[in-house]
């Protein structure tokens, strides 16, 4: 695997790429450090994420919602994806949301979901601008093989995992962090609990130009 710290635009960014045996040349682009990490949540209220956090949540039946980890992933030739989970325990109440921003046109599925790991029944899913696929505890999933490369293209998403926070499942949240920021700590996390959506109305994303604490 492939890990590293790069500055772009001044800022903070860690890449990672998995082992050679994946057979893939995708990679994990995520925030370094607070900086990188705001101004990334800073870009998705600029798209109006807010009202998709209120959204989810209230459908959900959610208290709060915090964003932590955030990624992007680009890929344009894998022959086989590495079925997982991102998350478990968490009593259903943490989600990776995977937004696709660009796509290969007739692409074969570009990700795989598990309905039932244990038999096998699997389906395909074909990304669409403008709709996110969520998945949350032990929900099994899979990048789909693709080879973009003779095209000149590749599949990048952006992911965002959040959470309705609280003691009990504070623990299983971190436990499954992969990504250098935030940092691994419980205490931390409680208190961002509810910090960009609440029934309260006092939690929202950060907006460009407003001074940090």
């Amino acid at each position: 695997s492939t890990d590293k710290h790069v500055e772009v635009g001044g800022q903070n960014w860690y890449i990672q790429r998995p082992p050679v045996s994946w057979n893939s040349n995708l990679h994990w682009i995520s925030p370094a450090d607070a900086v990188s990490h705001r101004g990334y949540l800073e870009v998705l209220a600029d798209g109006g994420f807010d009202e998709v956090l209120e959204g989810f949540a209230l459908d959900r039946g959610f208290e709060t919602l915090a964003c932590f980890q955030l990624t992007f992933i680009a890929v344009s030739h894998c022959e086989r994806g590495f079925s997982h989970y991102d998350m478990w325990g968490t009593g259903e109440r943490a989600f990776n949301m995977i937004i696709p921003l660009d796509l290969v046109k007739n692409s074969v599925p570009e990700l795989y979901v598990w309905s039932d790991y244990e038999t096998g029944q699997v389906a395909g899913v074909n990304y669409e601008l403008g709709v996110a696929v969520a998945v949350g505890d032990e929900a099994y999933h899979a990048t789909g093989e693709c080879d973009y490369r003779d095209k000149g293209g590749m599949r990048l998403a952006a992911t965002v995992y959040m959470a309705d926070v609280a003691e009990d499942n504070v623990d299983a949240i971190i436990r499954d962090y992969t990504q250098h920021y935030p940092p691994r700590n419980a205490d931390y996390l409680l208190s961002q609990r509810g910090a960009h959506w609440n029934r309260e109305g006092t939690g929202r994303l950060p907006r460009r130009g407003e001074r940090t604490q």
